[in-house]
């Protein structure tokens, strides 16, 4: 594996650094060890390929509840996602005199 960008403290990995250990992990799920897995790496082959990590964002709506959105939904549809949870907010301050 590529060693991260960067020295010392100020040093960061990239999205591909976490592909490769995401590979790594499906060789090993498979039963492989790490030997074996890095001799097939030096023949250039590969696991299928891992599934793309989904972001989810956390949109809090009253003490206790939140709505999560995934964030390419929340990016195209951010008028839309606002007036839910202006919506529910509201649902829950009529329901306080119940």
């Amino acid at each position: 594996m590529e060693p991260p960008a960067g020295r010392g403290r100020g040093g960061f990995y990239y999205d591909s650094h976490l592909q490769r250990l995401m590979e790594i992990k499906a060789f090993q799920d498979r039963g492989l060890k790490l030997g074996a897995i890095q001799e097939m790496f030096k023949r250039g082959e590969s696991p299928a390929p891992a599934p793309d990590r989904e972001v989810w964002v956390r949109c809090p709506v009253v003490p206790g509840l939140e709505i999560q959105v995934s964030r390419d939904l929340e990016a195209r549809q951010q008028k839309k996602i606002r007036d839910i949870i202006r919506i529910a907010r509201s649902i829950f301050e009529e329901g306080e005199n119940d």
